[in-house]
């Protein structure tokens, strides 16, 4: 299936193009106040904004000045070698509220991507991906494109996987960190 192009809006440095609202244009950066925690230890700091408690399941923390139905959701993160567990990034997406979402889980100790539907504490994976080529302590690019009911995850400009199953219920855009501190640019 071919995407349609989307139209560009910045979130932070988290980037967000609409597709559906060319006129929208979101610049917002990561200690502007629209970005609501729901778990985790969050903090923006020096361009950044760092997740640090690596004894999470999962920590996210949403943008909400604006909801998102067809976007283009960029963003920078870098995984540290810290803690037990997965050491995850992610990047959340069409989040209608702090229990309701889709996010891309881009996973460090198990080399892997999960596409994964959060529904009030419940989780189904639409998607798991092995052998991605992440690594802890080296910046990565992670991009969920999402059109209708499909989504696309890329890592570092590459396409990863493309996922059909997502509601087209427009939500908020964000990221997230699975047991491990997580730097996001």
């Amino acid at each position: 299936m071919k995407f349609p192009t989307p139209h560009a809006a910045v979130l932070c440095p988290l980037l967000l193009a609409i597709a559906a609202a060319p006129t929208i244009a979101a610049e917002p950066r990561w200690d502007d106040g629209a970005w609501q925690p729901a778990t985790g230890q969050w903090q923006a700091k020096g361009g950044e904004y760092v997740q640090s408690d690596p004894s999470l399941y999962g920590a996210w923390s949403l943008w909400t000045a604006e909801r998102f139905a067809n976007a283009d959701i960029r963003v920078r993160f870098q995984i540290e070698p810290v803690g037990s567990g997965v050491r995850a990034a992610g990047i959340v997406f069409r989040a209608v509220d702090n229990d309701h979402f889709f996010f891309a889980h881009f996973d460090s100790r198990n080399d892997q991507l999960l596409v994964t539907r959060w529904s009030a504490g419940a989780s189904k994976h639409l998607a798991r991906i092995p052998a991605i080529g992440l690594e802890t302590s080296r910046w990565h690019a992670g991009r969920v494109h999402c059109v209708g009911t499909k989504a696309r995850v890329y890592l570092d400009d590459r396409l990863v996987t493309e996922v059909d199953g997502v509601t087209e219920t427009a939500g908020y855009a964000g990221v997230r960190a699975g047991q491990g501190v997580v730097r996001f640019e």
